[in-house]
């Protein structure tokens, strides 16, 4: 998969997940797609609002920042 069909199946991920809601003692917030947690948000951003940051490979799997106003605020993964 390029870089560019990673940051497209991120788009296409982010438009149809959901924010789940951040359990006591935790500083994240998951991202669930399809019922399954894709990734995490430190700050408690509309999902709509994210924008795709860079791409890198890492365990198997591709790991996609997320930015919101210029600041890493999270990340998705993509198999």
């Amino acid at each position: 998969m390029s870089p560019e069909d990673i940051k497209k199946r991120v788009k296409d991920i982010l438009s149809s997940a959901i924010l789940g809601e951040q359990y006591p003692g935790y500083p994240y917030y998951s991202i669930i797609w399809n019922g399954n947690v894709v990734g995490y948000l430190w700050e408690k951003v509309p999902l709509n609002k994210l924008e795709i940051g860079n791409v890198t490979y890492f365990n198997g799997q591709w790991h996609v920042s997320l930015t919101y106003k210029g600041k890493i605020v999270g990340y998705v993964w993509v198999w």
